[in-house]
């Protein structure tokens, strides 16, 4: 993602620092930074981060935390005036799973033309093209917020006096022709904007628009769209069509879907700004709106916990204030729940329901206990047998307010013996079907079906406590929480540990003490670890490589749910079939590390997953005879009391070499041989050879030698490669050529 200076500097009074000091600000504390160009950064964007920080805002809010420098303003955070209704404009959304917004503007009146200076400039410096001033005004909004399109009104039709944009999964074989002049043919279920009158395709959501409802000098009256679209489908529908665009790169990392209004109001003041025009009004379909605010809370204490650090809460809450998010230091979480539960009495029941979408209204026995929680900033598992396994075991006479009490009532939907979403299939074998949140002085508040809703009661009383079968203490209950009201546009921020790593990279890890490991109680039994480096050292002085291989197989006892290689679904029961294939693709290779009359031995020691259990297994490609033939090599090498072996074994000691970099490039083996006057040193010979080979000489291996009527015979072996290129039969036959007219001269006789 590139982003310039003067894009950041607009969003801040103080003057920013230079450029190499913002790069190293944000590489130490936030991303990578891929180049620095003038005053353009290339910032490389995680992918967690990508929905917000794809940006020049999300960037300037970054820069304002690490460097606490506070933002001129934060646009996300101020209150967006309500747009004008308009019955000219009609927008239908198909599929809301699929197109979580969409806002339309109509606005008329625009003058087109080329861009201003100020926005030309801004535009190429982070690598776009400028077109004019309205589309330029679309990738500016883009790069500050999130990714618009506009369309000439004039090439919509109109349906009933207004014109109307559908946005529907294309058809089979559908095709459109985008503003690049590419023609697309579709496949049915990719999602596009489509003309609602007379169903003409308008844009790939969330990739590219269409040329035929493209802006052109001719526009006066403009439709702005500004929509949130699923990310699985955009990334699908870019990988199939090989089309990706800064748009679909930002959606398919599923920005929020409040971003659209931002972003349409911010191009709205654009368009006013550089071609006038006058807003005739705003469609806004929002089929997922929310108010549910995601908070998350964390503890000094487990911050520190987590990071081995030692931060004072002061110094965790100047650096929350730092991002500027809205949070409250809760005392007590115990406290705090307790507090806020009685004013929930009298919220309906409803089995299974979230707190995302039924919380405040209605909840069931463990989404009230959850969203109490929540608000005091623990989350915890959304069922009442997981909150069960979850939660910290105490005795029901150690009840205090605030923790949570279970029954297996069998007044339910039914009673469950082990756990679902937390350690799934965990057995609790007592079984647990409700729970409520104790009140103190005897009192139990919980939702409950036969009351139909949030009610008091006696515990001792209640028809749903008939059968307890154990309370739980709330982890983390009991300590002073930071609790965050997450802003929406930071979708990476969902458990305390995203707090943990905010903290931690804001303050830095550089300040984070180091501290030695504790010793250990007692030393680890080394000794089959040592038998096995022996074992392994001896087949090393053998001749023999050590390869790893793949622990799957075409065939096994073991079949992958979800294998890697579709060629090989089972788990290995033996290591030879792999070091066969190891064997072959090492013959390949064979004449670049080994003499023309050697060939390769290798091994491999790995696990193993016969039906009868797993075990670790060694395998070789030929036998060593020293070892006589009762070593066990094909079983388990516990079995060969692998710390017994070669106790008496002294490994050689060798010498490490500088290292000599490989060639991805094949090589080309020519073999040569020569009548030489009896006496002559077949290193003479090498040294001709050598000097007259190229470069691309890289091994020389004499492979025969005898003697016959007074004169001697040698053979050799030549390896040619390249590291720059592949090698053509030419070019090597031509140093042959060579090396066989220097040694003719030289007075041998090549044959």
């Amino acid at each position: 993602m590139k982003i310039a200076l003067p894009g950041l500097q607009k969003y801040f009074e103080k003057p920013l620092l230079t450029i190499e000091k913002i790069a190293d600000a944000l590489t130490f504390h936030a991303f990578e930074i891929e180049s620095i160009e003038g005053d353009v950064l290339d910032v490389k964007v995680l992918p967690n981060r990508a929905a917000d920080c794809l940006s020049h805002l999300g960037i300037a809010k970054e820069l304002s935390a690490i460097l606490d420098i506070p933002l001129k303003q934060d646009p996300l955070r101020e209150e967006l005036a309500a747009f004008p209704a308009t019955k000219e404009l009609r927008v239908e959304i198909e599929d809301p799973k699929k197109c979580l917004r969409y806002s339309a503007a109509l606005v008329k009146g625009v003058k087109v033309g080329p861009s201003p200076t100020w926005l030309k400039e801004t535009i190429e410096s982070v690598g776009q093209r400028s077109i004019n001033n309205i589309v330029d005004a679309m990738n500016f909004a883009m790069l500050d917020i999130q990714p618009l399109h506009a369309f000439d009104a004039a090439r919509l039709a109109q349906k009933d006096g207004a014109y109307a944009i559908t946005v529907r999964s294309a058809k089979a074989g559908e095709k459109i022709t985008v503003l690049t002049d590419e023609e697309y043919a579709l496949a049915a279920g990719m999602l596009l904007i489509a003309d609602g009158a007379n169903g003409a395709p308008l844009a790939i959501a969330g990739i590219k628009g269409g040329k035929e409802s493209g802006i052109s000098e001719a526009t006066t009256d403009i439709v702005i769209e500004s929509g949130n679209f699923d990310g699985t489908s955009v990334r699908r529908t870019a990988q199939a069509l090989k089309l990706f665009t800064d748009a679909s790169l930002r959606f398919q990392n599923r920005p929020s879907p409040e971003l659209v209004a931002y972003g349409l109001s911010h191009a709205l003041d654009l368009i006013e700004q550089v071609a006038g025009g006058e807003l005739a009004g705003v469609v806004d379909e929002y089929p997922a709106r929310s108010d549910w605010h995601y908070k998350v809370g964390v503890s000094a204490a487990e911050i520190n916990r987590v990071l081995g650090s030692a931060f004072t809460e002061n110094e965790v809450e100047e650096t929350l204030k730092r991002f500027g998010w809205q949070f409250e230091l809760v005392e007590s979480p115990m406290k705090k729940v307790v507090a806020m539960a009685p004013a929930l009495v009298g919220a309906t029941y409803k089995y299974h329901s979230a707190i995302r979408v039924d919380a405040p209204a209605t909840f069931s026995c463990s989404s009230f206990t959850n969203y109490l929680y929540v608000q005091a900033g623990i989350a915890m598992p959304s069922l009442s047998v997981d909150q069960y396994a979850w939660g910290q075991p105490i005795k029901i006479e150690e009840l205090q307010p605030g923790d949570l009490v279970f029954s297996n009532s069998n007044q339910g939907d039914g009673v469950r013996y082990e756990t679902v979403g937390y350690l799934p299939g965990t057995k609790v074998p007592e079984g647990v079907d409700h729970v409520g949140l104790y009140l103190g002085d005897g009192k139990v508040i919980h939702s409950a079906k036969a009351a139909g809703g949030v009610v008091i009661e006696d515990l001792k009383t209640s028809s749903g406590f008939k059968n307890i079968v154990g309370c739980r203490r709330v982890w983390g209950a009991g300590e002073r929480r930071f609790v965050i009201t997450v802003p929406f546009e930071r979708v990476d921020i969902r458990i305390k540990e995203d707090l943990i790593e905010e903290v931690g990279r804001i303050i830095g890890y550089d300040k984070i003490v180091p501290k030695e490991l504790p010793a250990l109680a007692t030393s680890a039994d080394q000794a089959r670890y040592r038998g096995g480096e022996r074992m392994k050292d001896q087949l090393v002085e053998q001749g023999f490589t050590e390869v790893s291989t793949q622990s799957f197989a075409k065939k096994g006892d073991i079949a992958l749910a979800n294998p890697l290689d579709k060629a090989k679904p089972f788990l290995r029961t033996t290591l030879e079939e792999n070091l066969k294939d190891a064997l072959a693709q090492a013959k390949h290779y064979a004449p670049l590390v080994l003499a023309p009359n050697e060939k390769p031995k290798l091994f491999e020691v790995g696990t193993v997953f016969p039906k009868s259990g797993e075990f670790v297994e060694l395998r070789m490609t030929e036998t060593v005879p020293a070892w006589g033939d009762n070593f066990p090599t094909h079983d388990n090498l516990s079995v060969a009391k692998l710390e017994e072996y070669g106790k008496d074994y002294e490994p050689k000691k060798y010498e490490l070499g500088a290292y000599k970099a490989f060639s991805i490039y094949p090589f080309i083996l020519r073999d040569i041989a020569l009548w030489c006057p009896r006496g002559t040193e077949s290193v003479a010979v090498e040294k001709v050879i050598r000097e007259n080979a190229s470069e691309l000489l890289v091994r020389l291996d004499q492979f025969d030698r005898f003697e016959k009527e007074g004169r001697v015979s040698y053979a050799f072996r030549m390896v040619f490669e390249s590291m720059e290129r592949t090698l053509t039969d030419d070019e090597v036959n031509g140093i042959m050529e060579k090396v066989s007219v220097v040694l003719r001269a030289a007075g041998y006789e090549v044959r």
